[in-house]
């Protein structure tokens, strides 16, 4: 029994380095252009794990790290997914957090647009949830068109559509407004 184990493993260890010199045989014979030209032709580059930090007179201003990212570019965009980006310097709210599923950077505009599941959290605990928001690097105001729910220190805030001033601290709902208050304790 033992010498048919020792045949069977000879005979898929001899077939498995034949399906390997075939592989490398048909790849070395390929010029690099057809090998390239089978690459998808919008993709210019693709990375894991990526940390970017934009910095302005030597101060980190925001942080953006992701699960992976791909430069296309026909469009000139980053797509990003497991996006996480750290805002800096943002007055008495302190650093502010926003997390979603994907993600469009624009570098040149330094705009971003993310999608599904996204989050902004303060370090106070405050939270924004919606489904798609968008970040404009040069006014740094994020903004939604979207139903977004905002929940605070004895407050919850929903509506349609809005503006928010990271560097004033200003929140502007665009309509649908609904909010509910609550004393210490209460929910």
């Amino acid at each position: 029994m033992n010498r048919l184990r020792w045949v069977i493993a000879v005979v898929i260890l001899a077939a498995s380095l034949m399906v390997v010199g075939l592989v490398v045989r048909y790849l070395r014979d390929q010029p690099l252009e057809e090998v390239l030209e089978q690459l998808p032709q919008n993709v210019e580059l693709a990375l894991d794990d990526i940390h970017y930090a934009q910095t302005e007179n030597g101060e980190t201003r925001w942080t953006l790290t992701s699960e992976g990212a791909r430069y296309v570019r026909t469009t000139e965009l980053v797509e990003l997914t497991g996006v996480d980006l750290t805002f800096y310097s943002t007055g008495t709210a302190g650093e502010v957090r926003l997390q979603a599923d994907r993600g469009q950077f624009q570098e040149q505009t330094r705009q971003l647009d993310v999608y599904g599941n996204v989050m902004v959290t303060s370090a106070q605990s405050d939270v924004l949830t919606t489904q798609w928001l968008h970040y404009d690097d040069q006014t740094r105001r994020l903004s939604t068109p979207e139903p977004f729910e905002y929940t605070g220190q004895g407050m919850r805030l929903r509506g349609v559509g809005m503006r928010m001033d990271l560097d004033e601290e200003r929140l502007v709902v665009e309509r649908d407004v609904r909010m509910r208050l609550w004393s210490d304790g209460e929910n």
